[in-house]
């Protein structure tokens, strides 16, 4: 892809007051690949968390590189 783009979305899920010992939560996203990406390139997507304690932001982050056919 060419260039870059932005989008801000929040995810619509329910809180999470506590995660047991050993267990985890899953969220799932959905990302359209924009009309731009050509074949053999590819598409990132990137992500962060906000928390109501403010913990660091560079904890929180996730990077996602997608191929495309």
């Amino acid at each position: 892809m060419n260039g870059s783009s932005y989008r801000l979305y929040r995810l619509n899920c329910r809180p999470a007051t506590a995660v047991p010992a050993h267990s985890g939560l899953r969220f799932e996203m959905v990302a359209t690949v924009p009309e731009t990406a050509t074949a053999g390139g590819s598409v990132q997507i990137s992500w962060k968390l906000q928390t109501a304690q403010s913990l660091p932001s560079e904890h929180l982050v996730g990077l996602l590189t997608i191929p495309v056919v």
